[in-house]
């Protein structure tokens, strides 16, 4: 089984968990264009990184300057991947992750990429939320992380 529909099976084994859990009322959402699902009730609100700042936002191994340019490589690649699908932005996410940490790990910038997207520490899996947002949600949510590093 490769990873992507390993990745499949979770979210959607997540989403009949959370239904059970919450009685079902929530439906299940499918990006037009995407295998990925996930429900609305995953991801937090459009207004998900009112209380980030520009600090709050980097990490030992990602300085203020590493952490913004990531977030505008990342808002950047959002804007223009073609297609914006799961492989595409997780290969891409991986790549600017790897190439803004001090240690070349990825781990710090999706860290504080998950954050940023979905307003949490702990969410389902980052790079599903992306597309399961879609790209214009995904876009403004990532304009306003860069608008704290200006």
């Amino acid at each position: 089984m490769n990873h992507t529909k390993i990745y499949m099976l979770f979210i959607l084994v997540l989403a009949l968990v959370l239904a059970a859990c919450g009685g079902g009322e929530e439906p299940v959402v499918e990006n037009e264009g995407s295998e990925v699902e996930t429900t609305s009730e995953e991801i937090s609100s459009e207004d998900s990184n009112s209380e980030e700042t520009a600090v709050s936002l980097t990490h030992k191994q990602m300085p203020l300057e590493n952490a913004r340019a990531g977030f505008i490589q990342a808002r950047d690649f959002v804007a223009t991947a073609d297609p914006y699908d799961l492989e595409n932005v997780s290969q891409a996410m991986m790549a600017i992750g790897e190439s803004v940490t001090l240690n070349g790990k990825a781990g710090p910038f999706l860290g504080t990429l998950r954050r940023a997207i979905t307003g949490q520490k702990v969410s389902p899996p980052l790079f599903e939320s992306m597309v399961a947002l879609g790209r214009e949600r995904t876009l403004q949510r990532l304009n306003a992380i860069v608008a704290l590093f200006d």
